[in-house]
């Protein structure tokens, strides 16, 4: 049954990419993410995509400021079946707000938009 559970997670991370990686802004919202590298995780070694999660609940976004880019990194954060609680600059699993700007930034550049 735990094999059957990790072949699911794995498929579901599989499509959760291939359908970042084919909408319009994916790519270069990937490659913000990872030159930003807010948990600086790809600093450590991880794979330039390892903030696909996080991109994919921005993509469709209708503007997102910083507070909207810090309560994703929050919710993604937090361990499975613990309550977020209030998103916080800072520690993990909040981002420094500098970070939080600069992403809500690249992402309206990325967009042709304004900041929200």
């Amino acid at each position: 049954m735990k094999k059957e559970a990790e072949t699911e997670v794995r498929a579901a991370a599989r499509a959760e990419k291939q359908a970042v990686e084919e909408h319009p802004h994916g790519p270069a919202m990937m490659e913000l993410f990872a030159q930003v590298d807010p948990w600086g995780l790809v600093e450590m070694g991880a794979p330039r995509d390892e903030y696909v999660s996080e991109v994919d609940d921005l993509l469709d976004h209708p503007g997102p400021s910083a507070r909207d880019v810090l309560e994703v990194f929050n919710r993604w954060g937090t361990v499975v079946g613990e309550d977020p609680g209030p998103a916080e600059y800072g520690a993990h699993p909040g981002i420094r707000e500098d970070d939080a700007r600069r992403l809500a930034e690249g992402i309206a550049r990325i967009r042709g938009q304004r900041a929200g």
